[in-house]
This record gives C-alpha cells, sequence and structure tokens, in this order.
C-alpha cells in the first residue's frame, strides 16, 4: 500500500486534489522543476495551517503531517466522516437563522486566527473546505475546521509586479481578507437558498428577497442585508471586516453558561441553603438581563448611528443605491428602538437615496428628471438641484447635441471598447459595443469601419457561446466559428482544450450516464421553467433532446423536443423588444403546451398592445383605462405616465381655442405631432384669421362687414368670447329703428336662447354642474361637456359672462335667478 511519511493507506485514495494554478513550463526550465515549486508552495500553505493551530486555532483543521511523495504533495489530517459545508448544501440540510449565525462566526473565527498567526487570513475560503467535525447533530451545533487555506510563499511573492514588491505583506493582507469577506457573502447565499455557488454569475447582485430568506423569520432581512454588504464590489474595509464580523457575531456569554449556572443551583438546593441562593442568583439573572437589554439597546443604537454614518458618507460618493441599503437598515433599528423621529428621519433618507438610485440608473432622460425631483422632495441638496438642471438641460438639447462628429467619436470608442473587452475576455459586453458599432457605421456610411465592426461581433457572440455552451460540441463549433472570422492564439487553445475535453468524455461517459444525465437534464429544464429562468431552460432542454437522440429514446426526446420549443418561445417573449413580438413568442409557446401562467401573461400583453397603440393615435381615456385595469404593473405604469402629461396638454389647448383664446393654442410649444392636436392647431389659426378681419373691419367701423362675417361662421364659433363682443358692438351699432312686432321678439328669443346654453356650458366647465345635469356638450363636437382641469387659465371667461349678462340686459330677460348664476361664474373664476 502507498506509505506516506508515519502513515499507510489501507486502501486505494478516496480523492485526490490537482492544484488548478498548473502553469506551462517556460523556455529553460523542466517540468520537474515547476511541479517541485508549487509542490513547496502548497506544503508553505499547510505549515502555515499547522502554526495557527498549534497557536489555538480551535476553527482550523489539525495537520498530522505533510511531505513531498513521487506523485506529489501531501498532508494528513483528521477524517471528516461528515464532509463539508458543501455536501451539506448540496443535500440541502436544514438552516435557520441560528446555523447562519454559527457558521459565519466559527468561519470568521477561524480567518482571523490565521491572520493573528501569518499576517494575513484564509484568501482559498468556499464551503468544500468547511469541514464538518463530530458525530451527526443539527448544524448549529456543529463544530466546524477550515481547511487548505492560500498560501503566500516566496514563490508567489516574486511573482508580484515591481510596484507591488514594496509592500507585499499589506497588499496580501488586503486582497486575501477582500476574497474571505465575499467568500462569507456567498457561504450566507449557499445556505439560505440551499444552492451550490461555483462563481459571480450564479447569482444575481444584489441579491433580492425570495421565500428561503422569508424562512429565516424576522431575522431573515438581516441576512439579506449583510449578504448584499459582503457581496458589494465596491466593499470597503472601513464598513465591514473580519474583527467587525466577529464582534457582530460573538456568541452571549451569559446564555451559553445559563445551563451550568442551574446545574449549579440544583446541585446546591440539594444540599439545602438553597433557597437563598436560588432567589439572590434569579435577582442576579433579573438584573443580567435588564443589564443585557440595555446593552442590546445600546448597541442597537450604535449601529443605528453607524448606519446613518455610513449611508450619509455613501451619498457623498455617489453609491446611493447602497446608502439606500443602511438607511433601510436605520428605518428597521429605529423601529426596534422604538423611536419615531429617529425612524423619520432614516426613511426621508432611505427614501432620498432610492429616489437618486433610480435617477443614476435611469436610461431615459425623463425617468432620471422624475427620480430627481422626487429625491427633492425628501431633501433638498446643492447638488441634486445642480444634477436635476443638468438633466432638464440635457432633455432640452435632446437629440439637436448629437452631430455627425459625436457619432464618429462615438464608432471609435464603440471599435475601443470592443476591443478592450476581448482582451479582457468580457466577450458578451464586447459583442455588445461591435453591434454599437455596427450601428454607428451603418449611419456614418462608413463601409470599412462597418466590416470591421461586424467581424468584431461575429467573433465576439462566437466565442461568448462557446464560453456557455453547456457541451464541448457546441463550445468547438462556436470556437471555430470564431476562428473564422479572426485568428486569435488565445482561442485556438480553448479550441484545442475542448477537443481535448470532448475526446475524454467520450471516452468516460457510459450509457448509464447518458441516461442520469438526460433525466437531470429534463428535471433541470423544468425546474428552470418553474423560476422563469427561460433562456436556460432551453439549453437543458436542448442538452436532453440530444442525449435522448443517442440513447434512441423516442418518449423523452418527444418530451425534450417540446421542452425546448416551449422555453426558447417564452425566452424569446421574455426577451422581446416589440409587443408584437412578444405575442408571437407567446402564441407559440401556448401551442406547444396550455399553461394558465403563460395565457394570463398573453392577455397581460395583449392589453398593453391595445393601450400603446390608442396613445399613438391619440385615444387617451381608453389608453388610461387599459392602464387602470393593469395598475401595479411596471409597464402600463409607465405608459400612463407617458398618457396623461399628453392627455393634459390636449385639453388646455382644446379649452383655449373653446375660449377664444387663440394665442394660447397657436404659442403652445412641444406639442406632440398627432391629428388631434393637428386639428386644434388649424382650427385655431382659422379662426384667429378670421377674428383679425372681423376686428379690421371693425376699427373702419364697417358694421355690415362685420355681420357679414359674423354670418359666415359656426354658431359655436360665434358663441366664443371674441366673436360674442364683436357680435355686441355690432348690435349696438345698429339704428334705433323699431323692427317689426314679431321679428324682434323671435331675435330676442333666439339671442337668450344662445346665451342660456352659454350659462350652461360655463357652470359645467367651471365645476358648478359637476355631473353635466343638462347633458351639454363640447362646442364644435358631440362628446359631453366636462369640468376644466385646474390647470386652465379661466380668467378669459369674465368677457364671455359680461356678453352673456349684456345680451340679458338689452332683451330684458335678466331675471333675478340668472343674476345669481353669473354672481356665481364670477365667484368661481375668482376662486379657481
Amino acid at each position: 500500500m502507498p506509505t506516506f511519511g508515519d502513515y499507510e493507506t489501507v486502501g486505494e485514495p478516496v480523492a485526490t486534489r490537482d492544484d488548478p494554478r498548473r502553469r506551462q513550463p517556460g523556455e529553460g526550465s523542466s517540468g520537474e522543476a515547476l511541479d517541485e515549486d508549487l509542490g513547496l508552495e502548497f506544503l508553505e500553505g499547510i505549515k502555515q495551517l499547522k502554526k495557527a493551530h498549534s497557536e489555538g486555532g480551535s476553527c482550523l483543521a489539525s495537520i498530522h503531517a505533510f511531505g513531498i511523495a513521487a506523485t506529489g504533495a501531501w498532508y494528513v489530517t483528521d477524517f471528516y466522516p461528515r464532509n463539508t459545508l458543501k455536501a451539506w448544501v448540496a443535500r440541502h440540510g436544514s438552516v435557520d437563522s441560528a446555523a447562519v449565525r454559527h457558521v459565519v462566526y466559527s468561519v470568521v473565527t477561524g480567518c482571523l486566527v490565521l491572520k493573528r498567526s501569518r499576517g494575513y487570513s484564509h484568501g482559498n475560503l468556499k464551503s468544500g473546505n468547511v469541514f464538518l467535525v463530530g458525530k451527526p447533530r443539527p448544524l448549529r451545533k456543529t463544530p466546524l475546521h477550515l481547511g487548505d487555506p492560500y498560501p503566500a510563499a516566496p514563490l508567489q511573492l516574486s511573482r508580484l509586479d515591481a510596484d507591488d514588491r514594496h509592500s507585499p505583506g499589506e497588499l496580501l493582507q488586503k486582497v486575501t481578507e477582500a476574497r474571505d469577506l465575499r467568500a462569507i457573502g456567498e457561504l450566507i447565499l449557499e445556505l439560505v437558498e440551499g444552492r451550490l455557488v461555483q462563481s459571480g454569475y450564479d447569482y444575481n447582485y444584489p441579491v433580492a428577497p425570495s421565500p428561503a430568506w422569508d424562512r429565516l423569520g424576522r431575522d431573515g432581512e438581516r441576512w439579506r442585508q449583510l449578504c448584499n454588504r459582503l457581496l458589494d464590489p465596491q466593499l470597503s474595509s472601513a464598513q465591514v471586516n473580519l474583527e467587525s464580523l466577529a464582534k457582530e457575531f460573538r456568541p452571549n456569554p451569559v446564555i451559553a453558561k445559563l445551563p451550568v449556572i442551574l446545574s449549579v443551583l440544583g446541585v446546591i438546593c440539594a444540599v439545602g441553603g438553597g433557597v437563598y441562593l436560588a432567589s439572590h442568583l434569579i435577582k442576579q439573572s433579573s438584573k443580567q438581563r435588564q443589564e443585557t437589554r440595555e446593552a442590546k439597546r445600546r448597541a442597537t443604537l450604535e449601529i443605528f448611528d453607524s448606519s446613518i454614518t455610513n449611508a450619509n458618507k455613501l451619498l457623498e460618493d455617489s453609491n446611493y443605491s447602497l446608502a439606500a441599503v443602511e438607511f433601510q437598515k436605520a428605518v428597521k433599528l429605529a423601529g426596534e428602538l422604538n423611536d419615531t423621529d429617529k425612524k423619520k428621519a432614516a426613511e426621508q433618507g432611505q427614501g432620498h437615496a432610492s429616489m437618486l438610485a433610480q435617477a443614476k440608473a435611469a436610461g431615459l432622460v425623463e425617468d432620471e428628471i422624475k427620480a430627481l425631483e422626487e429625491a427633492l422632495k425628501f431633501k433638498q441638496d446643492a447638488k441634486v438641484e445642480a444634477w436635476l438642471a443638468d438633466a432638464r438641460r440635457r432633455k432640452e438639447q435632446g437629440d439637436q447635441e448629437r452631430t455627425l462628429a459625436q457619432k464618429r467619436s462615438e464608432l471609435d470608442k464603440a471599435m475601443a471598447d470592443g476591443e478592450r473587452l476581448l482582451g479582457q475576455t468580457n466577450y458578451a459586453q464586447a459583442a455588445v459595443e461591435f453591434q454599437k458599432a455596427v450601428k454607428l457605421a451603418g449611419e456614418l456610411n462608413d463601409t470599412d469601419k462597418k466590416k470591421a465592426a461586424d467581424e468584431g461581433e461575429r467573433f465576439a457572440d462566437a466565442v461568448s457561446q462557446a464560453k456557455a455552451a453547456g457541451w464541448a460540441e457546441d463550445e468547438i463549433k462556436s470556437f471555430e466559428e470564431a476562428l473564422k472570422v479572426r485568428k486569435d492564439a488565445k482561442v485556438e487553445a480553448w479550441l484545442a482544450d475542448a477537443k481535448r475535453r470532448k475526446e475524454q468524455g467520450e471516452q468516460n461517459r457510459t450509457l448509464a450516464q447518458k441516461r442520469s444525465e438526460l433525466d437531470q437534464a429534463i428535471a433541470d429544464g423544468n425546474r428552470l421553467l418553474g423560476q422563469t429562468n427561460y433562456a436556460q431552460a432551453t439549453v437543458e432542454f436542448q442538452k436532453a433532446v440530444k442525449l435522448a437522440r443517442e440513447l434512441n429514446d423516442t418518449d423523452k426526446k418527444k418530451a425534450a423536443d417540446q421542452g425546448q420549443g416551449y422555453a426558447s418561445a417564452l425566452a424569446q417573449a421574455k426577451a422581446a423588444g416589440r409587443i408584437e413580438d412578444e405575442i408571437k413568442s407567446l402564441e407559440e409557446a401556448l401551442r406547444v403546451n396550455k399553461d394558465a401562467k403563460v395565457e394570463a401573461w398573453l392577455v397581460e400583453a395583449k392589453d398593453f398592445q391595445t393601450a400603446d397603440k390608442a396613445f399613438t393615435v391619440a385615444r387617451y381615456d381608453d389608453a388610461l383605462k387599459v392602464c387602470d385595469r393593469r395598475r401595479g404593473i411596471d409597464r402600463f405604469e409607465q405608459l400612463a405616465q407617458k398618457v396623461r402629461p399628453e392627455k393634459d396638454q390636449l385639453n388646455a389647448v382644446t379649452v383655449a381655442l373653446n375660449a377664444g383664446q387663440y394665442d394660447a393654442v397657436l404659442q403652445a410649444k412641444n406639442l406632440p405631432a398627432k391629428q388631434p392636436f393637428t386639428e386644434v392647431i388649424e382650427a385655431g389659426r382659422q379662426e384667429q384669421g378670421q377674428l383679425i378681419a372681423l376686428r379690421e373691419s371693425q376699427k373702419l367701423t364697417n358694421r355690415p362687414a362685420v355681420l357679414a362675417g359674423l354670418e359666415k361662421l359656426k354658431q359655436q364659433v360665434r358663441d366664443k368670447t371674441p366673436f360674442a363682443e364683436l357680435s355686441q358692438w355690432a348690435r349696438q351699432q345698429q339704428p334705433v329703428t323699431p323692427p317689426a312686432a314679431n321679428k324682434g321678439d323671435s331675435v330676442k328669443q333666439a339671442d337668450v336662447t344662445r346665451a342660456d346654453a352659454q350659462l350652461d356650458l360655463l357652470e359645467v366647465w367651471l365645476g358648478i354642474d359637476k355631473k353635466n345635469s343638462k347633458g351639454i356638450s363640447e362646442p364644435g363636437t358631440t362628446a359631453r361637456a366636462k369640468q376644466l382641469p385646474k390647470s386652465a387659465v379661466v380668467s378669459g371667461l369674465l368677457p364671455r359672462i359680461d356678453v352673456i349678462q349684456q345680451v340679458y340686459q338689452s332683451t330684458g330677460a335678466l331675471s333675478q335667478q340668472r343674476q345669481q348664476r353669473i354672481e356665481q361664474l364670477r365667484k368661481a373664476i375668482n376662486n379657481w
């Protein structure tokens, strides 16, 4: 049997570990020398672990022996039959708040022991390096040991850049602690959500609320906020560090020793004389509880003050999203303190920071302006006011500022960013930049740059697909497509590695493995469908289709084909940029599988299409009716925010037209180029021209021309204030010749009837007859008249009321009731 020092194996090795940091030997060096370097580097970390454990590291794995054999470096530690925390997560072990607290404190304690012993913490922290000690028991009572810390041997320090070697200890301490803090955040995420995290691509930051966090009870939100702080790419050690975590999660010594105290109390009582001592201990315990509560309140207050300070500093640093998180934490702490003033201040800060975060992340300048205006409602701030002024300026300038030179500059920047991202192996984002460059080059008619950008996009897209491929065959195909576009040594090396892995994989995979993988792929596809992760579900079903074809399993191939078509259609619907494409994809999905949730989604999409079309043709009431029915859904809320301002604009210019305020109609700015607006503007332009001509005749005292011009107008135009005033002037200029009795009575009656109709309309407009009990229509339309919006200018209606009163006086029809109605109208205008 193989022998390692004083230890001999009793069978085949359970597992071996190959160092992933293996490098290719350079010119003038041998592979054996390189392996020896790596072995020494590995053993340096083991020596450091052994030293730290001997200095009192209760949370570290013990090292019994280590050395280098012909097969590589080795070390001997305790056997852990319960395996690691990774295995616990993989089998979905139960986790509560106390278990998470115990894991965090144990891991932090082990990291601090290493930091005190060698000057820096673990550096290689993950669930696979956290061992479960002892017999089976709940996780919150299970001792934990850390293993495999990251070494920092002289060999590694020699690889640092010249600028970093002047203080390697300080640099290494910061880097390892930052990695460990992020790893602790990922450990919390794994424990709570019950899934393994391989990299930062396995989760979204910030982590959103979910039922998994709710299962932790009232502590769930606190754990989620801590997890987000630790996963923050801009985390500062001044905000969170290993020492602060150790202090925060250190077990309460009073609670820990309470069973011992009670046991001693029982023995003393049994011997005798225990009554007094029990009373004394109970009083002492009560006093300790009071002191504990007071200490907890002081600690809560300190955390509250720290959260407010951190939040304000984050605001100064323009890190608004994290500032909102800190203010949210402060709101909760203020609630625990039962301090309404502190809670109100924290809530205002949270609202202010949240709005600024929305403004910073806004894709449209209109959304940015709205968020900044909301932020200033919470708190007046000169910097935010300047920001708002700049946003308004940018909105006003809009597309006018984008000149041909700017587009060329944007094209050059997009090309440069694409090449830079290729060098950083960020191929997905590089494809986005090249796609942007293709569009700009097309607009500029630059064929050379368009060709280069198109090649860059195809290259980046192919490599990105290869990196995301679930199968080596797909990976190879994508790499080969990329190399057809551009030769690249790095991609050629990846292609060679993928071909090697494919060859090995085909040799290793058995029929049983393929069946297991097929079942797993179908199960994963259905699970991802339930999580609405349709794109990844498509990948899993695609994998299942291929496996079923290789296994000649027609039933499962059919099921996988249907799953792939269904998931693909839903993924396309979710990613659709146009509502028509979304509806088309949803209908395709329902042809594959009838699902109530997707049917509801389709109904919602069709409702949005209806509302959007109504908005496009200026049927604002129809659009708002649909949006109100779908209140609470983001895209309907956003559409309603577009509809209401345009509707108010249309109402305002319509009211101005009906009141004869033509300057207000023709000088209105930023009106949409939609048919109702163009009709109002054209009507205003025509009526203003007619009014100008009539007033010219009035200046010449040409009464017949005025009367002839008025006669040509429609009745609803003649009833408007400016034309009614001209009509009144013409009547006053009429020679005093008594008309025939019957004809005079009919003329007077017609004038009184028109005046009554105008009086009824004004009472509806000014809100006196809010229900429009007489069914009055808007002038020139069949639409039922409504109260004017509060933003309307109604002072222009006063001359119209004067004309109505003069008509009643000249015809002898000014009764007491009509006089009261006229006074009520004037009062409504004064109070508007």
